[in-house]
């Protein structure tokens, strides 16, 4: 709970069903941390609603493109505080 509360931003992995993951992205979210999830774009499932939480899309075929994505919404987050 403390490193959730005491960080900038919080990078959630939401491929796979992690009932963990989800459980600190909900905390995250309570606490009002600014949340960016990401997602293999290859798995077809989204376990829950995201329209409203920053999510990344990836590609293992290229993961260029994701530090890039990454790198731009971390510098956009990090602009607006």
């Amino acid at each position: 709970y403390k490193s959730i509360e005491q960080s900038e931003f919080v990078i959630a992995e939401t491929t796979q069903n992690n009932k963990n993951a989800f459980y600190e992205l909900g905390y995250a979210v309570a606490k009002d941390r600014e949340v960016i999830t990401i997602q293999n774009q290859d798995e077809k499932l989204y376990f829950f609603d995201r329209a409203h939480v920053r999510s990344i899309s990836y590609s293992l075929d290229n993961l260029e493109k994701f530090k890039a994505d990454l790198a731009g919404t971390i510098q956009t987050i990090r602009s607006r505080q």
